[in-house]
């Protein structure tokens, strides 16, 4: 499989390119967690070669924008450790546009919803769920911490 495209969102997205945003986004991790700033080191390198395309904005708008079927794509929305600091009104607004883009979501056009975020179901663990359209399967691939450093995949 080949990504055609790939962009992202935020209300103040940072540039990974500025020295400056690096150190805030480096910043943000305990100095007692090597591991931690070692993976956000490797993610800085990666998105230096290959910088997203971000776009400033609410995620719930950006979402009915951009996020539609298209013929011959798989579209997927992904988040991690991200929805439950939307206002109540941005998720529900996501949730029910995943459902209406879902409804018309076609085997040549199908829809996929992957998201890793803390899942009362499983104490409060994180789950990595994926939601596939035009079925409307979910599947709870794993359960893990939220920074990642145990993930436990589910058969």
């Amino acid at each position: 499989y080949e990504v055609s495209a790939r962009q992202g969102v935020d209300l103040n997205p940072l540039d990974v390119a500025s020295e400056q945003d690096q150190e805030r986004l480096r910043s943000y991790i305990w100095p007692d967690q090597p591991e931690r700033q070692e993976r956000v080191a490797a993610a800085i390198a990666i998105a230096e070669k290959t910088p997203p395309k971000l776009d400033r904005m609410d995620a719930a708008d950006w979402v009915e924008e951009k996020l539609l079927g298209i013929e011959g794509q798989v579209s997927v929305l992904i988040h991690s450790i991200a929805f439950q600091y939307f206002p109540g009104a941005s998720q529900d607004r996501i949730i029910r546009h995943m459902e209406k883009t879902g409804a018309v979501a076609a085997p040549s056009a199908p829809l996929a919803w992957l998201r890793y975020e803390i899942d009362p179901e499983y104490d409060n663990r994180a789950t990595l769920r994926l939601r596939l359209w035009p079925e409307g399967q979910e599947l709870v691939l794993a359960v893990g911490d939220p920074h990642c450093r145990s993930i436990e995949w589910l058969g």
